[in-house]
């Protein structure tokens, strides 16, 4: 593997790790608190917060710096790009409403076919590109 390789792959972790951070933070706020105090209640907690939001805010920032650096622009562009059309093509194909009311009866199959044309354009930019 080459370098950007495994910058790329750290600096995913980075921003999975501080979005769990964020995610959970106030459940091991709790339990810092309760190891550290001996209690068997909470009490407090503030402190751990922020400690806990500039960690994860921290790794957040290093993470995206990071796969800037290792990725480049034009990449994630795409990539977003690729994302972006992947959600489309799944609301075209899963959710668009079938009813009468608003609109044309064979308008959706014609959804449904748009849905899988985005979902082989949203694949090839998200895999080849």
């Amino acid at each position: 593997m080459d370098s950007n390789t495994v910058l790329g792959v750290l600096a995913i972790i980075l921003i999975f790790l501080s979005i769990y951070i964020l995610y959970f933070m106030e459940m091991m706020a709790k339990f810092y608190a309760l190891v550290k105090k001996g209690r068997l209640k909470f009490r407090g907690g503030d402190e751990y917060l922020l400690v806990l939001t500039l960690i994860g805010l921290a790794f957040l920032v290093g993470g995206v710096w990071l796969l800037i650096t290792a990725v480049g622009w034009q990449v994630i562009k795409i990539k977003l790009i690729g994302l972006a059309l992947f959600s489309v093509a799944t609301f075209l194909v899963f959710l668009f409403p079938d009813t009468t009311v608003y609109q044309p009866p064979g308008f959706t199959t014609t959804a449904v076919f748009l849905g899988l044309l985005l979902y082989a354009i949203s694949l090839y930019l998200l895999i080849f590109r």
